[in-house]
């Protein structure tokens, strides 16, 4: 699959984009006119597509690391809903 030419703004946008969460939501409002769930989707699709790694390698690595690694909402860090969180020093 090619790039088109909104694949190439939303992959420059999330090259420089704010990381603050409220901040970074209201970028993507303005200066792509899309919500953030859009924009996530479509990211995480992009993530995945070999046009894009190619033509950015380094973002699409970094995306990948953060996207694969677990969290709280997978089951891996805690035993049972209300047992407290193991140490996770």
């Amino acid at each position: 699959m090619s790039l088109s030419a909104f694949d190439i703004q939303l992959l420059n946008f999330a090259e420089n984009a704010p990381r603050a969460r409220g901040v970074l939501d209201d970028a993507i409002r303005e200066e792509l006119g899309i919500t953030p769930v859009r924009y996530w989707q479509r990211l995480n699709i992009l993530l995945d597509d070999a046009s894009a790694h190619r033509a950015y390698p380094y973002l699409i690595n970094r995306l990948r690391r953060l996207r694969d690694q677990p969290g709280p909402w997978d089951g891996k860090r805690y035993s049972e809903p209300g047992t407290p969180p193991e140490n996770l020093s």
